[in-house]
């Protein structure tokens, strides 16, 4: 049975994580503007593809973990992805792009300022997030949770087969 107390304190205690998420899924869905700063040349088709990937695949690559991490917080998908989860690296990274989706919003100049400045302050939260969490995760692996001593067991002399009766 699953307790949902925990899981209700789990949720919002991750809900910031589940924010940024959703914020790179728009990113990565509905915003064309990393898609228009790479891919300047639409007729090569070897550049609208790597703007593809670089702007719909990356932002979502980063999404999901986000989304994992705080809605289905115990729940096992993909091994290697979980233990990828596990790691600040991975954190950190996800703020970087964040930082770097940032510069190419600003360097664009056919957004309006307020709407430039405002997707680069949401951004920049949502990056400041990430590498707070990622932080927050490298702490913990440098400074882990004493282990509770659990005594080695000791065969008894009646259990020792080595023993000739």
């Amino acid at each position: 049975m699953v307790n949902l107390k925990k899981y209700k304190h789990e949720f919002w205690r991750n809900f910031p994580l589940f924010l940024c998420g959703v914020f790179l899924v728009y990113v990565a869905a509905a915003d064309e503007t990393l898609f228009n700063w790479i891919a300047v040349d639409m007729t090569n088709r070897l550049i609208v593809t790597v703007a593809t990937i670089i702007s719909a695949a990356l932002p979502m690559f980063f999404a999901v973990g986000a989304i994992k991490q705080s809605i289905l917080y115990g729940r096992e998908t993909l091994y290697y992805y979980e233990k990828m989860l596990k790691h600040w690296i991975f954190w950190l990274s996800s703020g970087v792009c964040c930082i770097g989706i940032a510069i190419v919003r600003f360097t664009q100049a056919d957004i309006s300022l307020l709407g430039k400045f405002g997707f680069i302050a949401l951004t920049g939260l949502v990056a400041v997030y990430f590498i707070y969490y990622a932080l927050t995760l490298a702490g913990k692996s440098q400074n882990p949770a004493p282990q509770q001593y659990v005594p080695q067991y000791q065969p008894r002399p009646q259990d020792d087969y080595r023993r000739p009766m």
